[in-house]
């Protein structure tokens, strides 16, 4: 391991107001789609409040009911099939999973709109994520259970029953999400602003500033899994030119990447040089970035912003980067990622479509 002298200035610096403590709840893909948005939110208003946030707990509840309404469904529809059948055997395994993506953000934040923090809090329990699933999960494979020995006419009061008691858990969990809401706040010119009965969507509409449809998955080619029609594969190079522009344009940048490697959370590190692995091993011991993936040694399993980026003879040679792990974190709850680690454990950044070519 190399003794670093750890550099946290960048040439372009987006936001020093502060981070999200996501408890190890293992959102992330949550609280750094949200980012971009919240900073929006408070630049457009010129709000006097810093660190202004977005309630995850609002599109967390809804994306776990949708997926609850999912499996029920999927188990009447394999009913009959023996439990040794491998698609209702898959189900069985996992009936309910917190990770999401881009996509399954982009669909919520459309259906069901974003509140502010205060509008959906959280109830302080909603911190324990594995009580909040085991409760689903057990409650879910109960309903499963019941239904397979059920005769067909009663699969839909059996369903009902349970996404009723679904709702309880995540209401109880979570807290119920609001229909609408009042917001009080103040502006930097000193005015004050008092709103009443602000649904979700028209918050989302009116004051985020942004239009999820609007934006590109832009991927890594080497890491292609599949063939989604909202995502580009491109060089890795352009991807990271790319987020220098959009960074460039005061506009932060959500990245999938893996940030289990070459990494210290406390210093705040992200560099493929910081275990040298060809002195541990006496040879290199590297794989390419394709085998790496395919042989599952890396796997696109967090996300986080980018917020600033260093710019060298017009080159992004490292990189700002914020998650949900709090501020006791690397710089403030911020890390420092160097352009190789980009290269190498980033696999896909969501660019405005502004800064894609026609």
């Amino acid at each position: 391991m190399k003794k670093y002298n750890i550099s946290h200035s960048y040439s372009v610096d987006l936001w020093d107001e502060g981070v999200c403590d996501g408890k190890g709840f293992g959102i992330s893909w949550i609280y750094a789609c949200l980012n971009p948005i919240r900073q929006k939110v408070e630049r457009g208003l010129n709000l006097t409040q810093t660190n202004f946030q977005l309630s995850p707990y609002f599109i967390l509840y809804f994306d776990l009911l949708e997926k609850s309404e999912r499996f029920t469904d999927s188990i009447i529809e394999t009913a009959r099939q023996p439990l040794s059948y491998s698609a209702v055997s898959a189900l069985l395994e996992n009936p309910i999973n917190p990770d999401g993506d881009w996509f399954s953000f982009a669909r919520l934040t459309e259906k069901y709109g974003l509140v502010p923090l205060h509008a959906m809090l959280g109830t302080g329990i909603h911190e324990h994520r594995t009580d909040v699933l085991t409760l689903l999960k057990n409650r879910l494979l109960l309903f499963a259970s019941e239904l397979r020995r059920a005769g067909e006419s009663d699969f839909e009061k059996i369903k009902k029953a349970a996404l009723e008691d679904v709702k309880n858990i995540l209401n109880e969990q979570l807290g119920v999400p609001p229909e609408s809401f009042n917001w009080n706040y103040n502006d930097k010119n000193g005015d004050e602003y008092h709103l009443e009965n602000v649904t979700p969507t028209d918050f989302y509409r009116d004051f985020c500033e942004t239009d999820v449809n609007a934006y590109t998955v832009v991927a890594d080619e080497r890491v292609r899994k599949n063939e989604n029609s909202g995502t580009a594969y491109l060089p890795i190079d352009v991807i990271k030119m790319l987020c220098k522009k959009q960074l460039e344009s005061g506009e932060q940048v959500v990245v999938c990447a893996d940030t289990r490697q070459q990494s210290n959370r406390m210093l705040g590190i992200l560099d493929t040089d910081f275990c040298d692995n060809e002195t541990v091993f006496g040879s290199d011991r590297s794989m390419s970035k394709t085998d790496s993936f395919d042989y599952k040694r890396i796997s696109p399993c967090d996300f986080i912003s980018l917020d600033g980026v260093q710019i060298e003879n017009g080159l992004p040679v490292r990189f700002k980067a914020q998650d949900s792990a709090g501020a006791l974190t690397g710089a403030d709850g911020h890390y420092t990622m160097n352009e190789k680690w980009f290269d190498e454990y980033v696999f896909y950044a969501v660019i405005n479509n502004k800064f894609l070519s026609k």
